[in-house]
């Protein structure tokens, strides 16, 4: 399931986010700077 394992990789990505800076997720996400902006735009949110 695509969905399912996007779902998930956004979620790791998301426990990365908040429990790392910002500079360590540019090193971390070098080839998902989808995943990247989409956290952008999810740590925004207030959900």
């Amino acid at each position: 399931m695509p969905s399912t394992l996007t779902v998930f990789n956004k979620r790791i990505h998301a426990i990365i986010f908040f429990n790392k800076p910002p500079k360590d997720i540019n090193t971390i996400c070098q080839t998902c700077m989808y995943f990247k902006k989409r956290l952008e735009i999810t740590s925004a949110d207030p959900k």
